[in-house]
């Protein structure tokens, strides 16, 4: 079969929720956890100073060690879909609360020759 591509109207935040499925079909397949971070839902419960980022609210994990895949991509689905981002993205802020959260698992990933990858996707 031969494929073609095709063109059709679209939001950023539609390109953005198509890449972030993308991703995390592949990393189930190749058995990669993935977290997704919402950094402008409008919605997010870490925008107050302190709290941590809440799974189902600020993040979205994907895990083929956690069970089934084929709901967890479901719940990212419909998740991302009632999502409505608006307004400005405090960037800065937004990655130095990523780190907080990574920093106390550093030592155990390096430990296990494993390394963090982030990807930054936004609509600016």
């Amino acid at each position: 079969g031969q494929s073609t591509m095709q063109w059709r109207p679209c939001t950023r935040w539609e390109e953005i929720k198509d890449m972030a499925m993308n991703h995390a079909r592949w990393n189930l397949e190749f058995g990669v956890p993935a977290e997704f971070v919402i950094l402008n839902s409008g919605t997010t419960s870490w925008n107050q100073v302190g709290n941590d980022m809440e799974e189902g609210i600020d993040y979205f994990m994907v895990d083929a060690a956690s069970g089934n895949g084929k709901e967890q991509l479901q719940k990212l689905e419909k998740s991302l879909g009632a999502i409505k981002p608006k307004g400005l993205t405090p960037i800065a802020e937004r990655l130095r609360r990523i780190r907080e959260q990574l920093q106390p698992k550093c030592r155990d990933l390096l430990a296990h020759g494993q390394t963090v990858v982030l990807v930054i996707v936004t609509d600016g």
